[in-house]
């Protein structure tokens, strides 16, 4: 990423970084997925035992979603920091490149 002293990765980390966060954020997506089917729980009978349960299961699947629903945001988020670090290592390079090849030709 970018200091003031520099980048302190390359572009090929800075990317396989980036694939690693985006490989977090699908396998948490995919978590968050098979979370859903826990709030759509049902007990099975009408009784108090059985709803209360289902009841159970269906808040703590919410919570669950909730949490996985910010990991996601989270992986997401430090994907696109690195690919902005990416994005802003190349194009120093790219005008390093052009002022080299300016200079070569004035």
């Amino acid at each position: 990423m970018i200091g003031d002293e520099g980048f302190a990765f390359d572009t090929e980390t800075l990317q396989h970084l980036a694939d690693q966060w985006d490989d977090f954020a699908r396998r948490y997506r995919d978590a968050r997925d098979l979370a859903n089917h826990l709030t759509r729980a049902e007990g099975p009978g009408l009784d108090y035992a059985s709803v209360g349960h289902a009841e159970t299961l269906v808040a703590s699947g919410q919570a669950l979603k909730a949490a996985l629903d910010e990991r996601v945001r989270y992986c997401e988020d430090m994907r696109d920091r690195f690919l902005a670090a990416l994005g802003k290592y190349i194009e120093a390079e790219d005008e390093a490149e052009t002022t080299i090849d300016k200079g070569r030709f004035e």
